[in-house]
This record gives structure tokens, C-alpha cells and sequence, in this order.
């Protein structure tokens, strides 16, 4: 998407949020949203930021259409992920709870598949945890949409921060990284001020949290809350008048049931001290599928068949890549070296390759640890300084590579630059690195049939890895895509007039699994 389609694509936008955007409009929308992914990228982000900028001062919706316009989302989903345009309930055309006929044209013009967004993470889990009919371990990405919890009790944490657990029996939708809604069932919520508010939707209450802690039973004729921390404000579902708020301290406790009928009650400490981690056993050990330490003997990488996991030895046509020990683990390890300096510009890149003996398969239910060291000297100016795993369907051409988008990349390039590339999606991220420094590069590769793919990646000094739990936090999250494909070829890539080194590299089912030094697994 260039300047010029750039300013208009905002023009546009800018007319659809003052409800001002005619037919002719709602064509030319619709014919660059289907023609240019950057555009489509563009559209969600500009949308959620108006959501989020006229959040704060949104009211509630009514009963008429505070069924999350349903209509309205069946159309623009067809366009992009449905859970960040559902936040579009707080624009006023759209709050009134009318569809505008000639949005239905978007969705036949764009014809755009919806790729459903990830909005949170299981953090924590019962053993008997049962979500929507299968057996959940923390770690499993949460796609926007329905869910019931059918055994145990299971911990999501918003991608915004915030924490809710649920219980057996509870029925559940997760609207967006920034609302749910509950028909039934226990949910305990923890967030602080750090945290995205999150707005929870019952059959008779809309709840927002105020920097939190606070747990609700919702059932068939009666609701209760309970606050331990912090504030919530709760609006009655029948009604959205700013009178009609009413703001739940600390230490105090609701029950409602019909609409005048409200009573206080005592808090239940021991319901909103209930956790997921109740129930848990500790984690399984679990070893890495794929390791690599480059010890193989020698001092060039083609040809070495060092760690497990491998279908092949290493191949590097390119040349320029050399075993250096002690490597980026210590004494005894061993590193991949490549040195840029003083090469003429085209000679100053190089890469080496290694088919898997299983294959990352992106059409199945699955999740993926990969791990890799990485040190890198100093950047010289003007200079890309990329150092680069990247994962890939062997056989293919580079331009046969981009056109049917089958590739993920993980790097670090620049002096303060990190990045991920999944499909055609591609995220960007400062993240300023010491020179000399090693670093742990670790990516999440979350995979599903129905939902979509993601990678997240996390960047940290090596030496906080061993022993670490999975993070809260990650450096990188890429946007959810839809690529039902199979990368069975990892590849280490250069681009540098500096000097870089690879050390160890794991690929695993667990955190645990790739967050330790290989000569210790």
C-alpha cells in the first residue's frame, strides 16, 4: 500500500466512523480492502484505535442490541478479525443497533476469508480441565468465540493483561482482548492498574473492572458479585443511563434478581481467593524433539550431523559459516560464526540449512518451542546486521516461497530491532541489544485446524533462561493468519557487514522443554 492509497484508505475509514460513508465509498473500500493485505492490516488497526479512544467514554449498550450486533459483525468479519471489530459498538451509528444495508457490499466485494483473532492465554489449568470438549494444559492459545468449560477450572489471561478463572460448567464467549460476555458459571477476576480494563456482559449486568480483584456466580435467576480489591461499576443489562451506574467498593458484596431486586451481602473471601492452580500437579519434564549444539567435528558447518532430530546434515553452498568453541552455552560448547567484515557487499550474506524429520505442521491442532542463542558485534552504519532463523517447506524457490506464503522468520537485525514474519504478515519491534550480549530468542508457534496460526516471540539475556517459567509478557506477537502449511527446513541467515554468532538450538512441546542448556537435557 503506498502514500497515496494510504491517505485515502484514511479518508474512507474516517467516513465510515462519522456514519457519512455512501455507496460509492462502501465500493472503493470494499476493492482496496480485497486487493492489499496491508490495507486490510491497516483497516483493524484504525478501527480498534477509534474503539479504544471512544471506549472511554461509552456507555453500555441497551437491551435491543446488546447482543453484540451480531448482523454488523457477520458482515465485517468476512473482512478481518471479528474480535477487534466488535469493539465498533461504541461507535454511534453503530451503537443504535442498525446495520446499514450497504455494508453487506463490503463483504461481497472484499471477499476476504475471516482469520478468528487469539485474545488471550491459559495460563493455569486443573488436571480434570476439560474446554469446550478436550483436555486443556496451560500454555494453549484462546481464539475469539464461544467456550464452555465442561470439568475443572481453567485460568485465561486477556492478552491485555488481565486474568479471568473459570469453573466447571461455565459457559462463556470471548468477545475480544477486551470483553466477554458469561451466560452461566463461576469466573474470579484479577487485574491492577497496569492491566486493559476488561467489560463482562451477563444476562443482567454489564461489569467493568477498576484496576480489580472481584469474583461473580452467574446463574439461571440470580446473580451475585463479590469485590476484594479495587472497584467495579455495574450497569443493569435492561438499562444505559449514566444514573443507573452503580460503583462496588472493596469489601462489599451483590445479589441481584430481578431488576429493583438488589441486596447486599458479605463477601465470599474463599470465592474470589479460587484458583485454576488448585487441582494442578506440577509440570511434566519434558525433553526437546529437535536439538542442536554444532558439535560435530570440524570447523565448517556443511556436512556436520551434531544433535537429534534431523533428517539430514547441515548444507551450506554459500560458504562463510565456521564452527568457532566455546561456544555461546560455555565450556565445551560450540557456536556458528559468520564475519562480514571487509567482504564486498554481495559476498556479505550467508546461510546453511537442515530438513526436520518432523515436520512443523501448521493445518493441525498444535503448539511449538523453538529456541536458539544468538551474540552479534557491533552494527556498522547504514547496515542490516540480520541474524535469522527461519522455518520453511524445502524444495521450494524464493519467489515460490512468497507466493504461497509458506515461511515463518525469527530475527534480530540492526542494533534494536527485532522481527517476525508469518505468511505474509510481518511485525516489527524496538527492542534495543548490547553488542557482545547473548541473547535467548525463543518463538511460540501456535497451530489449529479452525483457528488460526500465530507466533509469538520472546527476546532475553541467555543467562535468564535456564530454570524460567513462560512469560506473561512477549516481545512479539504476530497477527493470526491463516497458513495450512508444513515446514520440515530450518535455516540459519545472515545479512551483516558485522560479525554473529548461533549457539544451541531446541525445538519442543514445553516451555520447560527448550529452557535449559542442551548438555543438561
Amino acid at each position: 500500500m503506498n502514500r497515496v492509497q494510504r491517505e485515502r484508505l484514511h479518508a474512507l475509514l474516517s467516513a465510515v466512523v462519522d456514519d457519512t460513508i455512501g455507496e460509492e465509498q462502501v465500493a472503493e473500500l470494499a476493492e482496496l480492502l480485497a486487493s492489499d493485505a496491508d490495507a486490510r492490516r491497516f483497516y483493524v488497526r484504525y478501527l480498534d484505535m477509534n474503539a479504544a479512544i471512544a471506549g472511554a467514554a461509552s456507555r453500555p449498550v441497551s437491551a435491543p442490541a446488546r447482543g453484540w450486533l451480531v448482523p454488523w459483525v457477520a458482515v465485517v468479519a468476512s473482512l478481518m478479525a471479528a474480535s477487534l471489530l466488535l469493539a465498533w459498538f461504541v461507535v454511534p451509528g453503530i451503537r443504535r443497533g442498525v446495520v446499514p444495508a450497504r455494508f453487506e457490499s463490503v463483504n461481497a466485494l472484499a471477499g476476504y476469508a475471516a482469520v478468528p483473532s487469539y485474545v488471550g492465554t491459559v495460563v493455569s489449568a486443573s488436571d480434570d480441565a476439560v474446554l469446550n470438549g478436550e483436555a486443556v494444559t496451560p500454555g494453549v492459545r484462546i481464539a475469539a468465540g464461544p467456550c464452555s468449560i465442561l470439568a475443572g477450572g481453567v485460568t485465561v489471561r486477556f492478552d491485555g493483561g488481565a486474568q479471568v478463572f473459570l469453573t466447571s460448567q461455565a459457559r462463556f464467549t470471548l468477545r475480544s482482548r477486551r470483553a466477554m460476555s458469561i451466560d452461566r458459571g463461576t469466573f474470579v477476576f484479577r487485574g491492577d492498574q497496569t492491566c486493559e480494563p476488561i467489560e463482562i456482559v451477563t444476562p443482567r449486568s454489564v461489569f467493568r473492572n477498576i484496576g480489580t480483584r472481584y469474583a461473580a456466580v452467574i446463574g439461571d435467576h440470580s446473580e451475585e458479585v463479590h469485590v476484594a480489591e479495587g472497584s467495579v461499576r455495574r450497569t443493569p443489562a435492561e438499562g444505559a443511563q449514566a444514573e443507573q451506574h452503580e460503583l462496588i467498593e472493596a469489601g462489599a458484596g451483590r445479589r441481584y434478581r430481578e431488576e429493583q431486586d438488589v441486596a447486599a451481602i458479605p463477601l465470599d473471601v474463599a470465592l474470589v481467593e479460587k484458583s485454576a492452580e488448585e487441582g494442578s500437579s506440577s509440570p511434566v519434564a519434558v525433553l526437546p524433539s529437535v536439538v542442536d549444539d554444532f558439535r560435530g567435528g570440524g570447523n565448517e558447518i556443511n556436512g556436520i550431523r551434531s544433535g537429534s532430530g534431523w533428517a539430514e546434515a547441515w548444507r551450506s553452498r554459500q560458504g562463510g559459516l565456521r564452527l568457532v568453541s566455546p561456544g555461546l552455552a560455555g565450556a565445551g560448547s560450540c557456536a556458528v560464526l559468520y564475519d562480514g567484515s571487509g567482504k564486498d557487499a554481495g559476498e556479505q550474506r550467508s546461510a546453511a540449512h537442515r530438513q526436520l524429520q518432523a515436520p512443523i505442521d501448521l493445518s493441525q491442532d498444535g503448539i511449538w518451542y523453538l529456541r536458539f542463542l544468538v551474540r552479534r558485534g557491533s552494527t556498522v552504519r547504514k547496515d542490516e546486521h540480520r541474524a535469522m532463523i527461519v522455518l520453511r517447506k524445502r524444495g521450494l524457490t524464493a519467489e515460490q516461497e512468497l507466493e504461497q506464503k509458506s515461511l515463518i522468520q525469527i530475527g534480530l537485525r540492526k542494533d534494536d530491532g527485532a522481527m517476525v514474519r508469518v505468511a505474509d504478515t510481518l511485525l516489527k519491534a524496538s527492542l534495543p541489544q548490547v553488542p557482545g550480549e547473548t541473547y535467548a530468542v525463543v518463538a511460540k508457534i501456535v497451530a489449529g485446524r479452525a483457528r488460526p496460526d500465530q507466533v509469538l516471540v520472546r527476546v532475553m539475556t541467555a543467562d535468564r533462561l535456564a530454570g524460567s517459567e513462560e512469560p506473561d509478557e512477549w516481545s512479539l506477537v504476530s497477527d493470526g493468519v491463516s497458513a495450512d502449511i508444513c515446514l520440515d527446513q530450518v535455516s540459519l541467515e545472515c545479512t551483516s557487514r558485522g560479525r554473529i554468532e548461533f549457539g544451541d538450538l531446541a525445538i519442543g512441546p514445553t516451555w520447560q522443554s527448550i529452557a535449559g542448556r542442551l548438555d543438561a537435557q
